[in-house]
């Protein structure tokens, strides 16, 4: 039934029929007026046409003059156990990297000043996530006074007009959500899949890649790993198609992620342990200490 009221561009997205031998994974979803299924495909296609739009320059780090690679990755790695600390959905994580990376490629940042912009996007994030986010107080406290109340403020007015109050960008948290009911995923596959998705955030060469294929790619990670679909098959044409990325697509940036996972599993983090010690919990059924494969299948 056409509704007058949705656009016809939109309304032809509900309407496309599924190829034969890809799953309706929203099918008998119809009357959960929570699920909002018959909007699932065009909102997800949507994210997919416009993460390009908020996405950092992959190469920013290359026009800093004060500032490295090593040094994101230990601010990274502080915000996971800072976001821990007060409970803080693992979206706002997500988001407050995005944004310490759109913000980086923007602005040249001293040493000194980087945890000050790590705990600003942090606050921005979890203002946009959070029912209760935590206050410009806590992260005052929880950088141990290094900056005053005032310099928090002063820095959140100078991120917004940075990001031109774009705040609303697509993350690899949120595809997975749609790629793990794709894939059916247990609770075991969904845990390690979201575990190596975290685990790419602390290393640059994976800004290079939309969110959308770091998600595919670490859920394609999980599915070799757990052996979701069985011993052949192991990313089917349901998919491909709700992903829209085949094997070859994902080879480079699944192999990249593997190759940091089994480094974390190999030397029990090394520096960055904040990640791994998070999947460590059986919450999230101990995943960092699961043993990966050498290779992928497709």
């Amino acid at each position: 039934m056409v509704n007058s009221l949705v656009p016809a561009s939109l309304q032809q997205d509900i309407d496309e029929t599924l190829p034969p031998d890809v799953r309706d994974i929203d099918a008998g979803e119809d009357d959960d007026p929570t699920l909002v299924s018959c909007y699932a495909r065009p909102v997800y296609k949507h994210l997919l046409e416009v993460e390009q739009k908020y996405r950092p320059d992959p190469n920013y780090m290359q026009r800093q003059n004060d500032i490295n690679h090593n040094m994101r990755g230990i601010l990274v790695d502080w915000l996971v156990e800072v976001s821990e600390e007060y409970k803080l959905h693992t979206e706002t994580l997500f988001l407050s990297i995005n944004y310490i990376d759109r913000f980086l490629s923007r602005n040249n940042v001293q040493r000194g000043k980087l945890q000050l912009v790590g705990i600003t996007c942090m606050l921005v994030a979890a203002k946009y996530e959070e029912i209760y986010p935590p206050s410009v107080e806590d992260f005052v406290y929880i950088s141990d006074n290094a900056y005053t109340r005032e310099n928090v403020i002063a820095e959140e007015v100078k991120l917004l007009n940075s990001l031109n109050f774009h705040c609303t960008v697509a993350t690899s948290r949120q595809f997975l959500r749609r790629f793990a009911k794709a894939a059916r995923a247990d609770h075991e596959t969904h845990e390690l899949s979201h575990y190596l998705a975290e685990l790419s955030l602390l290393d640059m060469q994976f800004v290079g890649y939309p969110p959308s294929v770091v998600a595919a790619s670490a859920l394609l990670i999980a599915i070799n790993t757990t052996h979701l679909f069985g011993h052949n098959v192991n990313w089917d044409a349901t998919m491909e198609y709700f992903t829209t990325y085949s094997f070859a697509d994902l080879e480079p940036c699944a192999t990249a992620l593997l190759a940091k996972g089994r480094e974390q599993l190999q030397h029990g983090g090394a520096q960055f342990r904040a990640v791994r010690e998070k999947y460590m919990q059986a919450k999230f059924d101990m995943v960092a200490q699961r043993a990966l494969p050498s290779s992928l299948r497709p």
